[in-house]
């Protein structure tokens, strides 16, 4: 099994408990682990082969040039500001980098707790499709297709989680055309490399089932006006037990002001690791904790509804099994 993640020197104790997490909940695999970064150093590049070695699983570490991204937007004036890293595109890049006889991998985000067995998606038949994703939270949010300009029958999918067809990307050549769109259109690329990989996939791609990438707001009320009701079905099947749980907004589960409902699964898997007991990090800024202080009084007093920011779609007492 081939798995790959792109990290910076910020995000290795995250991907290293993703990791470890993979590991934990897939014995019976053998797994390499292909790293994508332009600066980790050999502390960090040791901190995760200690990790990989103790399950007995290969890693490697993959260099890329940020050079080779100057068309690429990030920070700028318009663009989304959850996303300051250039690492975020590091895996369009996965046909050169990659030896020709890896046919496939699975991608995944460093935000990621992995609780099962990844096998079903790596002996997924991809039927000529380049990529395979689960739906994005704002899959049914025109403001996508708008920007993108594409169909909204074609959806939008999360690429956190990722089965990738490298046979197809590599006779295609498709990293051409993501630097395409990076050069002529970058005010169209509000979420950068899933963008990039959305439109250009819209018409060659597979579903994934919720279960394998549950992201943050498949929890809460507010977020499904944007799913459709098949979606929401699933969500419901992954409720209690999803396999991948994606910590893919507000903040982590290893920052002081995370309410994640299933923050414990990152510090389960956390403490397996060297960075068992580590302190909990500064979480949102202050005009973030400013702006919720003032939303909340103003719902006090009644000038608006609030919407369910921490209450579960059907039972508050959900919990994993």
């Amino acid at each position: 099994m081939e798995i790959v993640c792109s990290t910076d020197n910020n995000y290795v104790m995250p991907t290293g408990v993703m990791i470890c997490s993979l590991c934990e909940n897939n014995h019976d695999e053998q797994i390499r682990f292909h790293i994508l970064s332009s600066d980790i150093t050999d502390a960090n590049k040791a901190s995760l082969e200690r990790i990989t070695s103790g399950y007995e699983q290969r890693i490697e570490f993959h260099k890329i040039n940020d050079a080779d991204l100057a068309d690429f937007p990030i920070g700028r004036e318009g663009q989304s500001s959850h996303i300051s890293s250039l690492a975020t595109y590091y895996r369009l890049f996965l046909g050169d980098i990659l030896p020709d006889d890896i046919k496939r991998v699975i991608y995944l985000d460093g935000d990621i707790i992995v609780r099962g067995s990844l096998r079903p998606l790596w002996d997924l038949p991809m039927d000529g499709c380049a990529i395979a994703g689960a739906p994005d939270t704002a899959n049914n949010g025109v403001e996508h297709y708008n920007r993108l300009l594409y169909p909204q029958s074609y959806g939008y999918f999360n690429a956190g989680v990722l089965v990738i067809n490298l046979d197809y990307w590599r006779s295609h050549n498709v990293k051409e055309s993501f630097f395409k769109i990076a050069r002529e259109h970058p005010e169209r690329l509000r979420c950068h490399d899933q963008d990039i990989l959305n439109y250009t996939f819209r018409t060659c791609k597979k579903r994934l089932d919720a279960k394998y990438n549950f992201q943050n707001d498949y929890l809460f009320e507010h977020q499904y006006q944007l799913l459709t009701y098949d979606i929401i079905s699933e969500i419901d099947a992954a409720l209690d037990n999803p396999v991948v749980i994606h910590y893919i907004t507000g903040p982590k589960p290893w920052q002081r002001d995370c309410i994640h409902p299933y923050r414990d699964e990152f510090t389960k898997y956390r403490d397996k690791t060297q960075w068992r007991g580590m302190k909990l990090t500064k979480g949102d800024p202050l005009k973030v904790k400013v702006k919720h202080f003032l939303v909340k009084k103003l719902v006090d007093f009644g000038f608006f509804k609030r919407e369910s920011y921490v209450a579960y779609k059907y039972r508050k007492d959900a919990k994993l099994k």
